[in-house]
Protein backbone atom coordinates (compact mmCIF):
# COMPACT_ATOMS: atom_id res chain seq x y z
CA UNK A 1 0.00 0.00 0.00
CA UNK A 2 1.62 3.22 -1.18
CA UNK A 3 1.17 6.61 0.48
CA UNK A 4 0.22 9.74 -1.50
CA UNK A 5 3.39 11.79 -1.91
CA UNK A 6 3.69 15.42 -3.02
CA UNK A 7 7.22 16.11 -4.28
CA UNK A 8 8.47 19.70 -4.09
CA UNK A 9 11.68 20.57 -5.92
CA UNK A 10 13.33 23.04 -8.26
CA UNK A 11 13.67 20.49 -11.07
CA UNK A 12 10.82 18.67 -12.75
CA UNK A 13 10.87 14.88 -12.85
CA UNK A 14 13.11 13.85 -15.72
CA UNK A 15 14.50 10.85 -17.57
CA UNK A 16 17.78 12.69 -18.21
CA UNK A 17 18.54 15.61 -15.85
CA UNK A 18 20.35 14.68 -12.62
CA UNK A 19 18.03 15.73 -9.78
CA UNK A 20 14.88 15.09 -11.80
CA UNK A 21 16.21 11.68 -12.77
CA UNK A 22 17.05 10.89 -9.14
CA UNK A 23 13.48 11.66 -8.06
CA UNK A 24 12.08 9.61 -10.93
CA UNK A 25 14.15 6.62 -9.89
CA UNK A 26 13.29 6.90 -6.19
CA UNK A 27 9.56 6.99 -6.86
CA UNK A 28 9.46 4.75 -9.94
CA UNK A 29 7.33 2.13 -8.15
CA UNK A 30 4.67 4.61 -6.96
CA UNK A 31 1.27 4.34 -8.70
CA UNK A 32 0.18 7.32 -10.82
CA UNK A 33 -2.64 8.25 -8.43
CA UNK A 34 -0.24 8.32 -5.47
CA UNK A 35 2.33 10.84 -6.68
CA UNK A 36 2.36 14.49 -7.75
CA UNK A 37 4.93 17.26 -8.06
CA UNK A 38 5.30 21.01 -7.61
CA UNK A 39 8.41 22.35 -9.32
CA UNK A 40 9.86 25.83 -9.91
CA UNK A 41 12.11 25.76 -12.99
CA UNK A 42 10.84 26.21 -16.57
CA UNK A 43 11.26 22.56 -17.54
CA UNK A 44 9.19 19.90 -19.26
CA UNK A 45 8.41 16.99 -16.89
CA UNK A 46 9.28 13.45 -18.00
CA UNK A 47 7.86 10.58 -15.98
CA UNK A 48 6.36 7.17 -16.69
CA UNK A 49 4.17 7.15 -13.60
CA UNK A 50 3.68 10.72 -12.31
CA UNK A 51 1.08 12.66 -14.33
CA UNK A 52 0.12 15.44 -11.90
CA UNK A 53 2.33 18.54 -12.08
CA UNK A 54 2.08 22.14 -10.92
CA UNK A 55 4.74 24.63 -12.05
CA UNK A 56 5.46 27.94 -10.31
CA UNK A 57 8.37 29.90 -11.80
CA UNK A 58 10.41 33.00 -11.01
CA UNK A 59 8.72 34.76 -13.89
CA UNK A 60 5.32 34.04 -12.33
CA UNK A 61 6.43 36.01 -9.28
CA UNK A 62 7.66 38.93 -11.37
CA UNK A 63 4.51 38.91 -13.49
CA UNK A 64 2.34 38.87 -10.37
CA UNK A 65 4.18 41.88 -8.95
CA UNK A 66 3.91 43.81 -12.22
CA UNK A 67 0.19 43.15 -12.48
CA UNK A 68 -1.28 41.74 -9.27
CA UNK A 69 -4.76 41.85 -10.75
CA UNK A 70 -3.86 39.60 -13.67
CA UNK A 71 -1.96 36.74 -12.12
CA UNK A 72 -0.98 34.05 -14.59
CA UNK A 73 -3.03 30.90 -14.11
CA UNK A 74 -0.95 27.82 -13.41
CA UNK A 75 -2.34 24.43 -14.25
CA UNK A 76 -2.18 20.98 -12.80
CA UNK A 77 -1.91 19.13 -16.06
CA UNK A 78 -1.37 15.64 -17.34
CA UNK A 79 0.69 16.79 -20.30
CA UNK A 80 1.97 20.25 -21.17
CA UNK A 81 0.50 21.75 -24.32
CA UNK A 82 2.60 23.01 -27.23
CA UNK A 83 1.86 26.57 -26.12
CA UNK A 84 3.13 25.80 -22.63
CA UNK A 85 6.27 24.19 -24.01
CA UNK A 86 6.94 27.33 -26.03
CA UNK A 87 6.28 29.48 -22.98
CA UNK A 88 8.72 27.55 -20.80
CA UNK A 89 11.37 27.93 -23.47
CA UNK A 90 10.68 31.65 -23.70
CA UNK A 91 13.71 33.93 -23.69
CA UNK A 92 12.58 35.65 -20.48
CA UNK A 93 12.77 32.36 -18.59
CA UNK A 94 16.21 31.53 -19.95
CA UNK A 95 17.47 34.93 -18.79
CA UNK A 96 16.05 34.45 -15.29
CA UNK A 97 17.72 31.05 -14.95
CA UNK A 98 21.10 32.67 -15.56
CA UNK A 99 20.73 35.05 -12.60
CA UNK A 100 23.00 33.08 -10.29
CA UNK A 101 24.96 35.71 -8.36
CA UNK A 102 24.53 35.84 -4.59
CA UNK A 103 22.90 39.28 -4.77
CA UNK A 104 20.36 38.16 -7.35
CA UNK A 105 19.71 34.96 -5.40
CA UNK A 106 18.82 37.11 -2.40
CA UNK A 107 16.52 39.25 -4.56
CA UNK A 108 14.93 36.06 -5.85
CA UNK A 109 14.17 34.84 -2.33
CA UNK A 110 12.69 38.26 -1.48
CA UNK A 111 10.37 37.99 -4.50
CA UNK A 112 9.16 34.58 -3.37
CA UNK A 113 8.81 35.76 0.24
CA UNK A 114 5.96 38.05 -0.91
CA UNK A 115 3.93 34.81 -1.08
CA UNK A 116 2.22 35.68 -4.36
CA UNK A 117 2.56 31.99 -5.23
CA UNK A 118 -0.09 31.14 -2.61
CA UNK A 119 -2.91 31.25 -5.13
CA UNK A 120 -6.34 29.70 -5.10
CA UNK A 121 -5.28 27.58 -8.10
CA UNK A 122 -2.42 26.09 -6.09
CA UNK A 123 -4.56 25.36 -3.03
CA UNK A 124 -7.33 23.83 -5.14
CA UNK A 125 -4.79 21.65 -6.92
CA UNK A 126 -3.27 20.51 -3.59
CA UNK A 127 -6.72 19.81 -2.15
CA UNK A 128 -7.69 17.85 -5.23
CA UNK A 129 -4.63 15.61 -4.95
CA UNK A 130 -4.90 15.50 -1.13
CA UNK A 131 -1.36 14.33 -0.28
CA UNK A 132 -0.47 12.40 2.84
CA UNK A 133 3.13 13.60 2.97
CA UNK A 134 5.35 16.36 1.53
CA UNK A 135 8.75 15.31 0.14
CA UNK A 136 11.18 18.22 -0.41
CA UNK A 137 14.32 17.86 -2.49
CA UNK A 138 16.64 20.39 -0.85
CA UNK A 139 18.01 23.34 -2.81
CA UNK A 140 20.02 26.54 -2.41
CA UNK A 141 16.97 28.84 -2.18
CA UNK A 142 14.85 29.48 0.90
CA UNK A 143 11.56 29.47 -0.97
CA UNK A 144 11.66 25.77 -1.88
CA UNK A 145 11.59 24.95 1.84
CA UNK A 146 8.91 27.58 2.47
CA UNK A 147 6.60 25.99 -0.10
CA UNK A 148 7.00 22.60 1.57
CA UNK A 149 6.51 23.98 5.08
CA UNK A 150 3.41 25.90 4.00
CA UNK A 151 1.73 22.87 2.41
CA UNK A 152 2.72 20.65 5.34
CA UNK A 153 1.04 23.12 7.69
CA UNK A 154 -1.94 23.74 5.41
CA UNK A 155 -2.73 20.03 5.06
CA UNK A 156 -1.40 19.06 8.51
CA UNK A 157 0.75 16.32 7.00
CA UNK A 158 4.34 15.17 7.69
CA UNK A 159 7.37 16.63 5.97
CA UNK A 160 10.34 14.66 4.59
CA UNK A 161 13.62 16.22 3.42
CA UNK A 162 16.18 14.85 0.97
CA UNK A 163 19.61 16.38 0.29
CA UNK A 164 21.71 15.49 -2.76
CA UNK A 165 24.15 18.38 -2.37
CA UNK A 166 25.58 20.28 0.59
CA UNK A 167 23.74 23.57 0.16
CA UNK A 168 24.74 24.88 3.59
CA UNK A 169 28.27 25.35 2.13
CA UNK A 170 27.13 26.95 -1.12
CA UNK A 171 29.46 29.97 -1.01
CA UNK A 172 32.19 30.37 -3.62
CA UNK A 173 33.52 33.79 -2.61
CA UNK A 174 33.72 35.66 0.67
CA UNK A 175 31.77 38.76 -0.31
CA UNK A 176 29.01 40.31 1.80
CA UNK A 177 26.12 38.99 -0.32
CA UNK A 178 27.56 35.48 -0.39
CA UNK A 179 28.03 35.41 3.37
CA UNK A 180 24.49 36.69 3.91
CA UNK A 181 23.03 34.18 1.48
CA UNK A 182 24.93 31.31 3.13
CA UNK A 183 23.82 32.41 6.61
CA UNK A 184 20.16 32.61 5.55
CA UNK A 185 20.09 29.26 3.74
CA UNK A 186 21.85 27.53 6.64
CA UNK A 187 19.27 28.97 9.03
CA UNK A 188 16.41 27.84 6.78
CA UNK A 189 17.85 24.32 6.36
CA UNK A 190 18.31 24.01 10.13
CA UNK A 191 14.75 25.17 10.77
CA UNK A 192 13.27 22.83 8.15
CA UNK A 193 15.25 19.81 9.39
CA UNK A 194 13.96 20.54 12.89
CA UNK A 195 10.36 20.40 11.62
CA UNK A 196 10.86 17.41 9.31
CA UNK A 197 9.72 13.99 10.45
CA UNK A 198 12.33 12.25 8.29
CA UNK A 199 15.60 13.41 6.70
CA UNK A 200 17.61 11.68 3.96
CA UNK A 201 21.03 12.34 2.40
CA UNK A 202 22.51 10.90 -0.78
CA UNK A 203 25.67 9.50 0.81
CA UNK A 204 27.15 8.20 4.05
CA UNK A 205 29.48 11.18 4.58
CA UNK A 206 26.67 13.69 4.20
CA UNK A 207 24.32 11.68 6.43
CA UNK A 208 26.94 11.51 9.19
CA UNK A 209 27.86 15.21 9.01
CA UNK A 210 24.22 16.35 8.93
CA UNK A 211 23.30 14.00 11.80
CA UNK A 212 26.07 15.51 13.94
CA UNK A 213 25.51 19.12 12.92
CA UNK A 214 21.72 19.19 13.19
CA UNK A 215 21.41 16.58 15.96
CA UNK A 216 18.89 14.52 14.08
CA UNK A 217 19.12 11.05 12.56
CA UNK A 218 19.74 11.32 8.80
CA UNK A 219 19.26 8.22 6.64
CA UNK A 220 21.15 7.40 3.43
CA UNK A 221 18.90 7.25 0.37
CA UNK A 222 20.61 6.49 -2.91
CA UNK A 223 18.64 5.09 -5.80
CA UNK A 224 19.71 2.06 -7.79
CA UNK A 225 19.35 2.55 -11.52
CA UNK A 226 17.36 -0.06 -13.43
CA UNK A 227 19.63 -2.86 -14.59
CA UNK A 228 19.46 -4.08 -18.14
CA UNK A 229 19.55 -7.86 -18.34
CA UNK A 230 21.30 -7.78 -21.71
CA UNK A 231 24.39 -6.18 -20.25
CA UNK A 232 25.14 -8.31 -17.20
CA UNK A 233 28.90 -8.03 -16.82
CA UNK A 234 28.85 -6.76 -20.43
CA UNK A 235 29.48 -10.25 -21.80
CA UNK A 236 26.70 -10.39 -24.38
CA UNK A 237 27.64 -7.42 -26.52
CA UNK A 238 31.28 -6.95 -27.40
CA UNK A 239 32.93 -5.36 -30.39
CA UNK A 240 35.91 -7.12 -31.93
CA UNK A 241 38.65 -5.48 -33.89
CA UNK A 242 37.27 -1.93 -34.02
CA UNK A 243 37.97 1.24 -32.04
CA UNK A 244 38.47 1.31 -28.29
CA UNK A 245 35.70 3.53 -26.93
CA UNK A 246 36.00 5.69 -23.82
CA UNK A 247 32.84 7.69 -23.03
CA UNK A 248 31.85 10.50 -20.70
CA UNK A 249 28.13 11.10 -20.15
CA UNK A 250 27.16 13.95 -17.86
CA UNK A 251 27.41 17.61 -16.94
CA UNK A 252 30.42 19.62 -18.00
CA UNK A 253 29.89 22.53 -15.57
CA UNK A 254 31.47 23.20 -12.17
CA UNK A 255 34.97 23.01 -13.63
CA UNK A 256 34.59 19.47 -15.00
CA UNK A 257 35.50 20.51 -18.55
CA UNK A 258 39.08 21.21 -17.48
CA UNK A 259 39.40 17.67 -16.07
CA UNK A 260 38.00 16.25 -19.32
CA UNK A 261 40.64 18.20 -21.25
CA UNK A 262 43.36 16.64 -19.08
CA UNK A 263 42.06 13.17 -19.97
CA UNK A 264 41.90 14.13 -23.66
CA UNK A 265 45.53 15.28 -23.50
CA UNK A 266 46.63 12.05 -21.79
CA UNK A 267 44.83 9.90 -24.39
CA UNK A 268 46.52 11.75 -27.25
CA UNK A 269 49.91 11.07 -25.69
CA UNK A 270 49.27 7.34 -25.33
CA UNK A 271 50.76 5.05 -27.94
CA UNK A 272 49.09 1.65 -27.89
CA UNK A 273 49.44 -0.65 -30.88
CA UNK A 274 46.30 -2.19 -32.35
CA UNK A 275 44.05 0.13 -30.34
CA UNK A 276 42.58 3.24 -31.92
CA UNK A 277 41.28 5.09 -28.86
CA UNK A 278 38.19 7.29 -29.23
CA UNK A 279 37.14 9.54 -26.34
CA UNK A 280 33.54 10.71 -26.77
CA UNK A 281 31.96 13.39 -24.56
CA UNK A 282 28.15 13.47 -24.33
CA UNK A 283 26.35 16.25 -22.47
CA UNK A 284 23.10 18.20 -22.46
CA UNK A 285 25.20 21.29 -21.75
CA UNK A 286 26.93 23.00 -24.63
CA UNK A 287 30.59 24.01 -24.17
CA UNK A 288 31.69 27.56 -24.93
CA UNK A 289 33.29 28.28 -28.30
CA UNK A 290 36.66 28.53 -26.56
CA UNK A 291 36.21 25.12 -24.92
CA UNK A 292 35.22 23.54 -28.23
CA UNK A 293 38.28 25.02 -29.95
CA UNK A 294 40.51 23.66 -27.17
CA UNK A 295 39.05 20.15 -27.39
CA UNK A 296 39.55 20.08 -31.17
CA UNK A 297 43.30 20.19 -30.52
CA UNK A 298 43.08 16.58 -29.38
CA UNK A 299 42.71 14.23 -32.34
CA UNK A 300 41.15 11.37 -30.36
CA UNK A 301 38.47 13.38 -28.50
CA UNK A 302 35.04 14.43 -29.79
CA UNK A 303 32.16 16.37 -28.26
CA UNK A 304 28.98 14.56 -29.37
CA UNK A 305 26.31 16.72 -27.73
CA UNK A 306 23.15 15.43 -26.05
CA UNK A 307 21.79 11.87 -26.23
CA UNK A 308 18.66 10.37 -24.68
CA UNK A 309 16.85 7.11 -24.02
CA UNK A 310 17.99 4.21 -26.19
CA UNK A 311 20.98 6.22 -27.40
CA UNK A 312 22.33 6.25 -23.82
CA UNK A 313 21.83 2.48 -23.61
CA UNK A 314 23.74 1.99 -26.85
CA UNK A 315 26.66 4.21 -25.81
CA UNK A 316 26.99 2.56 -22.41
CA UNK A 317 26.77 -0.95 -23.85
CA UNK A 318 29.43 -0.31 -26.50
CA UNK A 319 31.85 1.66 -24.30
CA UNK A 320 34.97 -0.11 -23.08
CA UNK A 321 35.48 2.45 -20.32
CA UNK A 322 33.14 5.10 -18.92
CA UNK A 323 34.59 8.24 -17.34
CA UNK A 324 33.65 10.22 -14.26
CA UNK A 325 35.35 13.55 -13.54
CA UNK A 326 35.26 16.34 -10.98
CA UNK A 327 37.08 19.65 -10.77
CA UNK A 328 40.30 20.28 -8.85
CA UNK A 329 39.40 23.96 -8.36
CA UNK A 330 39.11 24.86 -4.68
CA UNK A 331 35.64 26.42 -4.88
CA UNK A 332 34.17 23.35 -6.58
CA UNK A 333 35.94 20.89 -4.28
CA UNK A 334 34.19 22.55 -1.36
CA UNK A 335 30.82 22.40 -3.07
CA UNK A 336 31.03 18.70 -3.99
CA UNK A 337 32.83 17.28 -0.94
CA UNK A 338 29.71 15.46 0.34
CA UNK A 339 27.90 14.84 -2.96
CA UNK A 340 27.48 11.52 -4.75
CA UNK A 341 26.97 11.87 -8.50
CA UNK A 342 23.70 10.43 -9.80
CA UNK A 343 25.52 9.30 -12.95
CA UNK A 344 27.55 6.78 -10.91
CA UNK A 345 24.42 4.79 -10.08
CA UNK A 346 23.79 4.28 -13.79
CA UNK A 347 27.39 3.30 -14.52
CA UNK A 348 27.29 0.78 -11.66
CA UNK A 349 23.96 -0.71 -12.73
CA UNK A 350 25.34 -1.26 -16.23
CA UNK A 351 28.34 -3.09 -14.82
CA UNK A 352 30.78 -0.75 -16.55
CA UNK A 353 34.48 -0.30 -16.05
CA UNK A 354 34.63 3.17 -14.50
CA UNK A 355 37.64 5.47 -14.72
CA UNK A 356 37.32 8.32 -12.21
CA UNK A 357 39.53 11.42 -12.20
CA UNK A 358 39.19 14.09 -9.55
CA UNK A 359 40.29 15.28 -6.10
CA UNK A 360 40.06 12.96 -3.10
CA UNK A 361 38.10 15.72 -1.33
CA UNK A 362 35.17 15.00 -3.66
CA UNK A 363 32.43 12.79 -2.21
CA UNK A 364 32.00 10.60 -5.31
CA UNK A 365 35.74 10.08 -5.77
CA UNK A 366 36.07 8.96 -2.14
CA UNK A 367 33.05 6.68 -2.50
CA UNK A 368 34.42 4.96 -5.63
CA UNK A 369 37.87 4.57 -4.10
CA UNK A 370 36.62 3.23 -0.75
CA UNK A 371 34.26 0.73 -2.39
CA UNK A 372 36.95 -0.30 -4.92
CA UNK A 373 34.49 -0.25 -7.80
CA UNK A 374 36.42 2.07 -10.12
CA UNK A 375 39.92 2.86 -11.28
CA UNK A 376 40.47 6.14 -9.45
CA UNK A 377 43.18 8.71 -10.15
CA UNK A 378 43.61 11.88 -8.09
CA UNK A 379 46.91 13.15 -9.48
CA UNK A 380 47.48 14.55 -12.97
CA UNK A 381 51.10 13.34 -12.99
CA UNK A 382 49.90 9.73 -12.78
CA UNK A 383 46.86 10.15 -15.05
CA UNK A 384 48.45 8.91 -18.28
CA UNK A 385 50.02 5.81 -16.68
CA UNK A 386 46.74 4.88 -14.94
CA UNK A 387 44.81 5.16 -18.21
CA UNK A 388 47.47 3.23 -20.13
CA UNK A 389 47.37 0.30 -17.69
CA UNK A 390 43.57 0.19 -17.73
CA UNK A 391 43.33 0.28 -21.53
CA UNK A 392 46.01 -2.38 -21.96
CA UNK A 393 44.64 -4.82 -19.40
CA UNK A 394 41.42 -6.69 -20.26
CA UNK A 395 41.69 -8.38 -16.87
CA UNK A 396 41.64 -5.08 -14.96
CA UNK A 397 38.64 -3.78 -16.88
CA UNK A 398 36.68 -6.99 -16.28
CA UNK A 399 37.58 -6.83 -12.60
CA UNK A 400 36.09 -3.35 -12.26
CA UNK A 401 33.03 -4.35 -14.30
CA UNK A 402 32.33 -7.26 -11.97
CA UNK A 403 32.95 -5.13 -8.87
CA UNK A 404 30.55 -2.43 -10.09
CA UNK A 405 27.82 -4.87 -10.99
CA UNK A 406 28.12 -6.79 -7.72
CA UNK A 407 27.91 -3.54 -5.77
CA UNK A 408 24.70 -2.67 -7.63
CA UNK A 409 23.15 -5.76 -6.05
CA UNK A 410 24.09 -4.48 -2.60
CA UNK A 411 22.47 -1.12 -3.39
CA UNK A 412 19.15 -2.75 -4.22
CA UNK A 413 16.58 -2.57 -1.44
CA UNK A 414 19.01 -0.98 1.00
CA UNK A 415 16.15 1.08 2.39
CA UNK A 416 12.40 0.56 2.19
CA UNK A 417 11.28 4.14 1.54
CA UNK A 418 7.57 3.35 1.46
CA UNK A 419 7.80 1.54 4.79
CA UNK A 420 9.58 4.49 6.46
CA UNK A 421 7.10 6.97 4.99
CA UNK A 422 4.14 4.84 6.07
CA UNK A 423 5.48 4.82 9.64
CA UNK A 424 5.82 8.61 9.58
CA UNK A 425 2.24 9.03 8.32
CA UNK A 426 0.98 6.57 10.90
CA UNK A 427 2.52 8.66 13.69
CA UNK A 428 1.59 12.04 12.22
CA UNK A 429 -0.76 12.90 15.08
CA UNK A 430 2.27 13.22 17.34
CA UNK A 431 3.79 15.96 15.16
CA UNK A 432 3.24 19.70 15.22
CA UNK A 433 2.84 21.54 11.95
CA UNK A 434 3.75 25.19 11.46
CA UNK A 435 5.68 27.08 8.79
CA UNK A 436 7.26 29.78 10.90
Amino acid sequence: MYSKILIISHNALSEHQSNGKTLNSIFKSWPADKIAQIYTLPEIPESKNCKKFFCITDYDQIESIINVFLQRKRKACRYLTIQERLFYQDKRHRIIRKLKSSFLSLVRDILWSLNLWKTKELLDWVDNFDPELVFILGGDSKFIYNIGLFISTYKKIPLVLYFTDDYKEYNFNFNLFNLLKTYLIRKKIKNTIKKAQLVFAIGEDMALEYSNKFRKKVFVLRYCAEKKEIIKINNLIRRKGDDFHISYLGNIGLGRWRSLEMIAKAIDELSIKEKNIIFNIYSLEKPSNKQLLNIKKYKNTFFRGAIRGNEIDKVLITSDIVVFVESFQKKYKKLTRLSISTKINEYIAYGKCIFAYGPIENGTIRFLKNKEIAAVETNFLDLKEKLYNLIKSDFERRRYERAAYEYSKIMENRIDLNKLISEVIKNKNKAKYDNK
